[in-house]
């Protein structure tokens, strides 16, 4: 069965998100690869590669080399509404294309 997921804020590569959001478990709040591991573990093991996961901003704070290698790592269908950091990468703004156009 495929599901839906919905994530936001997940900064992968951003070092000061370790030290504004506090409830992320690591002592060290310089050790980016230790947090961006266990983003990436607790994405595996939760979504399959059919499930759809929409992304509600700030994806990750990598450029667009980087930002590519992480979404090939991460399965499933992403959709990406474009936070305030996910803009410095090529990749991220490829998969935030509009699917539909909404209006109020």
């Amino acid at each position: 069965m495929n599901r839906i997921f919905f994530t936001a804020d997940l900064h992968f590569g951003h070092q000061n998100i370790l030290r504004y959001q506090t409830d992320r478990p690591f002592a060290d709040r310089e050790d980016t690869a230790a947090h961006d591991a266990w983003l990436l573990d607790l994405w595996r093991s939760t979504v399959d590669k059919k499930d759809m996961v929409y992304i509600l901003g700030d994806l990750t704070f990598f450029k667009s080399e980087d930002a590519r290698h992480l979404l090939e790592k991460l399965p499933g269908r992403k959709y990406l509404i474009a936070g305030n950091h996910d803009g410095r990468s090529k990749p991220t703004r490829t998969i935030s294309k509009p699917q539909h156009k909404y209006s109020t």
